[in-house]
């Protein structure tokens, strides 16, 4: 498994203990956080390693701040993300069984670095139960659609290279790319006909 980790200045030597940790259970660990104890932005991590989840490049991850729950409230601003705050064991094996979070997070002024390991260890090693969990998770996933609508719109009659370039950016930024097909122009600008099909695209998109 890959898992991210990141923390600002408060929790510089807890997460060297907890990177360590993570690798010799043999997963790899992808570092996002900072290695100094120079004072930096909790938000900026946060965000950080919640677009690595929610993109793909590491399969969940492990936050660390002063309490954890700056640094988590960050991260789930991310679309896709499900962040939990685990100050004891029970919690973080049930956050994973029941509510499938992909990052947890805890605080180096709150968890001594045995309950942190005893934490992480716990988390990794559960799995998500499905059934009427999965129900609830796919519920929390629509509440964030209906509250997140950011579309791009992008004509098809630009390049290949142009058009993949925007469906990449937007899949960075959790942004909808709405792709025009077949529209119909009068002296190079859509007509009455183009701009309904226009319409219609993009009202189909947006109430799906």
């Amino acid at each position: 498994m890959k898992v991210g980790i990141g923390n600002d200045h408060a929790a510089v030597e807890l997460k060297m203990q907890i990177k360590e940790f993570i690798e010799s259970m043999g997963h790899e660990v992808v570092n996002y956080g900072v290695d100094t104890a120079e004072s930096c932005n909790y938000p900026e991590i946060g965000e950080k390693v919640g677009r690595a989840v929610a993109d793909g490049e590491v399969d969940c991850a492990v936050l660390i701040c002063g309490t954890g729950v700056g640094i988590s409230i960050a991260a789930n601003k991310v679309n896709g993300v499900r962040a939990a705050v685990c100050s004891d064991v029970t919690t973080a094996h049930l956050v994973k069984e029941h509510n499938d979070a992909n990052i947890i997070a805890f605080g180096a002024r709150i968890v001594g670095v045995e309950l942190a390991k005893d934490i992480v260890k716990a988390y990794l090693n559960a799995e998500f139960l499905g059934g009427r969990h999965a129900t609830r998770v796919a519920m929390l996933a629509d509440i964030e659609k209906r509250n997140t609508r950011i579309y791009n719109i992008t004509n098809t009659e630009l390049s290949e290279d142009v058009i993949n370039s925007m469906d990449e950016i937007c899949r960075h930024y959790g942004v909808t790319n709405i792709r025009l097909r077949d529209i119909d122009k009068q002296w190079g600008h859509p007509s009455i006909k183009g701009m309904k099909s226009i319409c219609e695209q993009v009202c189909k998109v947006v109430e799906e």
